[in-house]
């Protein structure tokens, strides 16, 4: 979970109630009450705006890339507590009532302007770069069963010439943009 917020009422816990048959003959209550916590609200009230500046998932060591699409899931519940249950004379509210709703949302980073994405071409077996290549750190070039080809920087040796037709699998650093990788068929 990134974020939580919770309606300000009087509820910040809900509970779940299990019971077990008392087996204590000497004991008149019939029944033996649990109650787990299932949500533990922090009451402060909806928050609609928040700042979202990790990676949770922990790609780019928790860094979020400019012009990287990112997906997450809203959820939203509602749980009815009109009556609290109690669990000592057994009355009160004895069937959940919980609503939820789920919504998926995408969305890109903006890049930073003047900054170009490296993005990488075959033409006559040769790989073409484009964008700010002179920001490229280091290129990794595999083939399509992971073997590698290539390791270099290509700014300071010559590219590798790639046997046609096939699909490559590059991957390159570069100081703005972090770790970024691109599938390429060569025809």
């Amino acid at each position: 979970m990134v974020y939580q917020c919770d309606v300000k009422n009087k509820f910040d816990k809900l509970y779940w109630y299990t019971s077990t048959d008392n087996l204590d003959p000497f004991d008149k209550v019939e029944r033996i009450w649990n109650a787990s916590l299932k949500v533990n609200g922090r009451n402060t009230g909806i928050e609609r705006h928040f700042t979202l500046d990790v990676d949770h998932l922990g790609a780019n060591g928790g860094v979020l890339v400019e012009g990287e699409t990112y997906h997450y899931a809203i959820i939203s519940y509602y749980a009815n507590r009109w009556k609290p249950f109690d669990p000592y004379l057994e009355t009160g509210q004895t069937k959940e009532y919980r609503r939820s709703h789920v919504q998926y949302h995408s969305i890109t980073i903006p890049r930073k302007s003047g900054e170009k994405k490296v993005e990488a071409k075959c033409l006559e077996g040769k790989i073409q770069l484009f964008g700010d290549v002179e920001k490229l750190d280091q290129l990794t070039v595999w083939d399509i069963d992971g073997k590698q080809i290539w390791n270099g920087n290509p700014s300071e040796t010559q590219l590798p010439l790639l046997s046609r037709p096939k699909l490559y699998l590059l991957s390159w650093t570069t100081e703005p943009f972090g770790w970024q990788s691109q599938k390429l068929f060569c025809h």
